[in-house]
């Protein structure tokens, strides 16, 4: 290298990147690392898929491009590593550059693949700051063929069945990555496809070493399982909030800025996290879903496409979507996801958040009275008090066999009573399933004064259980013209719910209450 000093290196730094750009080191494809014996030759068993493939090597193992599935064929020129041998000045700023504005990819098929990539230099792995990792699946994950265990497309099988013999090789890389990099430094995405969640559990645990990491997602390409979507999350969670040396040397540097703000500061902050739904409060798929005493997806979340390509560059579907195919976990999703990870901060953050969570968003329950009380018996009675509207979802069956349910719901309302603020509790009750039943089947005189009689009896045992409800909107599934006659039964004569905030916004802070509810009654 030539020891002169270059003059492009006395040109402005935004000038400078522009013209790395214009020289492609900025390349819009991830750049995959593979084996230098596979650098031009085309190996259809270890990397299926179009890529776009480098005629030449870097310096430090070969490096190639693949397109993004969906887009147009990747038309990216060669890497131009003749800026990396010019001088050691521009080798150094060029190398932070290459690795740390590009994302870079490992298709692991084979332990060879890893081994490519733990010939990187120290200071390539201290500058990269996006990686994809590509466990053993293919590129086609919506193509895959599980009768005949192939790819439609690119017949590549699904399962190359060595994920055994490449997990000493991830270690090794693992612990590379955790001697190189900084904490809050890299984005990673892990692609794997495994057969059970034992081989989910070998894959993660090397993963713990890392430092804590910008963002992590994980794209499963399995059929949807509880355990691996629960591992995946806490996973995730872990690597994103995981403590620095430094602060567990000296706790004080643990303490987040925002505990250092005013409550009122800190509440309205946390309020425009997605801990609180913005928009409509009675948004039919908007709310919280509580089922059988267990907390699940909404059917309809914050999702117009199919597609979320902020998830992870591999452009797959959105995540989060109820009843997907295939499982995956993300934190940057444009769904809405609770950012769960904000209550293991600290026990401040924790209560904190508890607060804006449960006043300022709708909680459906629907399915067993029995499993939803055990599970509202598990909270603090301090939480119990944050619940601002609960809204109560009664299945067909639930209301045509009312005797059956009537001694459950009402021990699960005489709870509410008793450990709930009703002063500040709005309440929903919803039996507009019945409704749709009906359309389906045909129901004789029997049936319908079953109906009646569980509408009357739910009425009544709200208002014996819940004398100081201070609002009540009910949907009924039949019998339209009585919601109002209920609502006035329980509230008061002078009750109207078409006066209070049906479809208003949420509350701006849990002690605030619109005025149109305050002033009810007066």
């Amino acid at each position: 290298m030539d020891p002169a000093p270059s003059p492009f290196l006395a040109l402005p730094a935004q000038i400078r990147k522009r013209i790395y750009r214009y020289a492609h080191l900025l390349r819009p494809c991830p750049i995959l690392i593979v084996p230098r014996s596979r650098a031009v030759a085309d190996s259809p068993a270890g990397y299926p898929g179009p890529f776009c493939r480098s005629e030449e090597s870097a310096s430090e193992g070969a490096l190639e491009s693949h397109m993004l599935l969906g887009q147009r064929k990747c038309t990216c020129p060669a890497i131009p590593k003749q800026l990396l041998l010019i001088n050691k000045a521009l080798h150094r700023e060029a190398l932070e550059i290459l690795y740390g504005e590009n994302t870079f990819a490992i298709c692991a098929h084979e332990v060879e693949d890893f081994e490519a990539f733990r010939m990187l230099s120290n200071d390539a792995l201290h500058a990269l700051r996006r990686l994809v990792v590509r466990w053993n699946s293919v590129p086609f994950i919506h193509a895959h063929d599980y009768n005949n265990g192939s790819c439609l497309i690119c017949r590549a099988p699904v399962s190359l069945q060595r994920s055994e013999s490449m997990l000493p090789e991830w270690k090794l890389v693992c612990q590379l990555l955790a001697r190189s990099l900084a904490p809050v430094h890299l984005k990673l995405d892990l692609i794997i496809n495994v057969q059970d969640s034992t081989t989910i559990h070998r894959i993660f645990a090397p993963s713990y070493c890392l430092p804590r990491l910008l963002d992590y997602n994980i794209w499963m390409g399995r059929p949807l399982d509880s355990h691996m979507a629960t591992y995946a999350r806490l996973t995730a969670q872990y690597l994103l909030s995981k403590p620095s040396p430094e602060s567990e040397r000296n706790p004080r540097e643990a303490q987040t800025p925002l505990a250092l703000l005013p409550l009122e500061v800190r509440r309205r902050i946390l309020m425009f996290t997605s801990l609180r739904y913005n928009g409509p409060f009675l948004t039919k798929g908007k709310e919280i879903c509580v089922k059988d005493g267990k907390f699940a997806p909404s059917l309809s979340p914050d999702c117009i496409h199919g597609t979320c390509i902020k998830c992870s560059t591999t452009a797959v579907r959105c995540l989060c979507r109820y009843g997907l195919e295939w499982q995956s976990f993300s934190l940057h999703c444009q769904c809405r996801n609770l950012p769960v990870g904000l209550f293991r901060v600290s026990w401040q953050m924790y209560a904190d958040g508890a607060e804006i969570l449960y006043s300022t968003n709708v909680f459906t329950f629907s399915g067993s009275f029995l499993n939803t009380l055990k599970m509202l018996q598990s909270f603090r009675p301090e939480t119990l008090k944050l619940f601002r509207r609960i809204r109560f979802e009664f299945d067909f069956e639930q209301t045509k066999a009312w005797d059956k349910q009537e001694t459950s719901f009402l021990s699960l309302f005489s709870f509410i009573g008793k450990n709930f603020d009703t002063s500040q509790l709005l309440l929903i009750i919803d039996t507009s399933n019945d409704y749709y039943s009906c359309l389906e089947r045909e129901f004789g005189e029997p049936t319908m004064k079953n109906l009646y009689d569980a509408y009357t009896s739910i009425m009544r045992w709200v208002k014996f259980s819940l004398p100081g409800l201070v609002d009540l909107h009910v949907i009924l599934g039949m019998f339209l013209g009585l919601e109002t006659v209920f609502e006035k039964y329980v509230m008061g004569p002078q009750y109207d719910s078409k006066r209070g905030n049906r479809y208003a916004k949420a509350a701006h802070s849990s002690d605030m209450i619109s005025p149109a509810i305050s002033n009810r009654g007066k």
